[in-house]
């Protein structure tokens, strides 16, 4: 009729048609008469890897690894992965700018 199961480990945007948004984190069974549903992606950093967050104001982080973050549509333009630079213990990095 207007159900929604949300599994263990998943995370959704309930928007209702006022517009106004609910998240939601699994496991749980909603109610969702004349709302609409969006799955979240979920993105993930290991040891040797950072996430690189983008927010609509226009400020960027980087989210070293290991880290788990699910993307937000009120306020992440975009989140990307990526991987880091490995150095031994006679290795330096200059960056020039």
């Amino acid at each position: 009729m207007g159900f929604h199961t949300i599994r263990d480990g998943e995370m959704v945007a309930v928007w209702a048609l006022d517009g106004t948004c609910t998240f939601i984190r699994g496991p749980k069974r909603i109610f969702t008469f004349r709302k609409r549903v969006e799955k979240l992606p979920l993105y993930s950093a290991n040891q040797t890897s950072y996430l690189v967050v983008k927010f609509k104001d226009g400020h960027i982080d980087n989210v070293p690894g290991p880290t788990n973050l699910f993307y937000n549509p009120l306020l992440h333009s975009e989140i990307s992965v990526r991987n880091s630079v490995s150095l031994t213990s006679h290795e330096v990095l200059v960056i020039y700018r």
